[in-house]
């Protein structure tokens, strides 16, 4: 599972990515992310979530929902808090527009989400947090994209999301509301290996 995810990064990297830099930090966030993996082992939790996403707002004119999952890390940092790392990669499918009388059909979007994450635990099973970072977007070759106006774009901005959660053993349920300029709520299940 974690080699499918690392391939499917991998894709990211090659075809959504077109600047170098952008390459060389989620590489070096991989490598950070498996090199701590390693050393902190006995309270490190490495897991995987997939679910749900659905634009809100402006987002939710030109996109519908889509789906995908990211890879998180995570280590525990006192008796309730959890620190981390997580990338995630999620399409959106396209809709159907009106733009002066004409119907067009917005392209396929993906979202790449490069977060920083904190979760603090209200119980037991029952957990608040918050993930920061970036989100890097990109379009499918299409007649419309939202912001640039070209048949190709990629795009990057800030990701801020907060987000309550339950977790039962090695399953967790999570959801999340970004709240900056791409909006969207996430539903995410996820395990911890």
């Amino acid at each position: 599972m974690v080699s499918i995810f690392f391939f499917s990064i991998g894709n990211i990297l090659n075809n959504d990515i077109k600047t170098k830099s952008m390459k060389k930090i989620l590489y070096a966030l991989i490598v950070i992310t498996l090199f701590q993996t390693g050393a902190q082992k006995a309270s490190a939790q490495v897991g995987i979530q997939t679910g749900v996403i659905l634009p809100v707002g402006d987002w939710s004119e030109y996109w519908g929902g889509g789906v995908g999952g990211q890879l998180s890390y995570k280590a525990k940092v006192g008796d309730r808090f959890t620190i981390g790392a997580a990338l995630g990669y999620y399409t959106l499918s396209g809709k159907q527009i009106n733009v002066s009388g004409n119907e067009y059909e917005t392209p396929i979007a993906s979202i790449v989400p490069i977060l920083a994450t904190i979760n603090y635990g209200l119980g037991e099973k029952l957990f608040v947090g918050l993930d920061a970072g970036y989100n890097v977007i990109s379009h499918d070759s299409g007649v419309f994209v939202f912001s640039t106006g070209a048949a190709d774009a990629a795009e990057s901005n800030i990701a801020l999301a907060p987000k309550v959660g339950l977790k039962m053993g090695k399953f967790s349920f999570e959801s999340s509301f970004n709240l900056l300029q791409s909006n969207y709520l996430s539903m995410l299940i996820g395990y911890t290996l």
